[in-house]
């Protein structure tokens, strides 16, 4: 099973091959009326440098596999760069954002996993860039509408939920940009409820979040820690495949 990392990733990369089937938006396509004009969420406060690591399990159809993650932050020129490294059975994937600093709103996005290459750019409510599968097959040009610019999608996910002013019955509705049919998703993000949860890391008094896309079977369950503002364990499902991933200790320092 081969993957792609990130927040709605994890999952097979058979999703990109519908993407590439149907031409990858040459033409432009269209946004759906549902999403126009979308609105980013204001986060409370802004991104911080650091790392965070989990152990992941991902369960598909009965096939068990173990993952190590990495989830770095580092301090760019005007934006976060946020990096999702992630350590598979077949070999290493990376996913890398560009996150505007302040408005935490996605600029660019670049994925690495084995031949799959994956440069996308995002500026003026447009996705522009390119797929390739492989060094052997042409790159599929994309040149999507979003209606809207996007947050929270894919690597920064995670901290970007934690930046935002996170209370009992706080929602919010924001756009990813869907690999799978190279078009724009809405996605709605619920506060619903506030409870204790260990992980290897620890036991945290924390917010429990629903992540969910809008007419799509996708669905995401992040626990956000309330003093250290940070994900401590989230849960995943997309086409029949889920993901469990929980923090792990810091590293003591040599």
């Amino acid at each position: 099973m081969e993957t792609t990392s990130g927040m709605s990733g994890s999952f097979p990369l058979v999703a990109l091959a519908v993407c590439l089937s149907v031409g990858a938006g040459s033409p432009a396509i269209e946004t759906p009326p549902s999403i126009e004009n979308q609105l980013a969420p204001v986060p409370a406060h802004d991104l911080t440098p650091g790392v965070n690591t989990y152990k992941a399990t991902v369960n598909a159809q009965g096939h068990i596999i173990s993952m190590d993650i990495t989830a770095e932050i580092k301090d760019g020129p005007g934006v976060w760069l946020a990096t999702e490294s992630t350590q598979t059975p077949l070999g290493k994937a990376q996913d890398q954002v560009s996150i505007a600093k302040g408005t935490l709103l996605v600029r660019e996005r670049h994925i690495r996993q084995g031949p799959l290459r994956v440069d996308l750019n995002f500026a003026g409510n447009r996705a522009a860039g390119e797929i390739a599968m492989n060094k052997s097959t042409e790159a599929k040009k994309i040149n999507t509408d979003l209606g809207g610019p996007l947050f929270a999608d894919s690597a920064g996910a995670l901290q970007s939920f934690a930046a935002l002013p996170l209370t009992d019955g706080y929602k919010t509705t924001f756009l990813n940009f869907d690999l799978q049919t190279c078009r724009p998703k809405l996605m709605q993000l619920a506060v619903t409820a506030s409870e204790s949860v260990s992980v290897p890391a620890g036991s945290f008094d924390a917010w429990k979040l629903q992540i969910t896309a809008v007419d799509l079977a996708e669905k995401t369950t992040v626990w956000i820690a309330k003093t250290r503002r940070s994900a401590v364990k989230y849960t995943a499902s997309m086409n029949g495949a889920s993901v469990t991933a929980e923090l792990l200790p810091e590293k003591s320092a040599p």
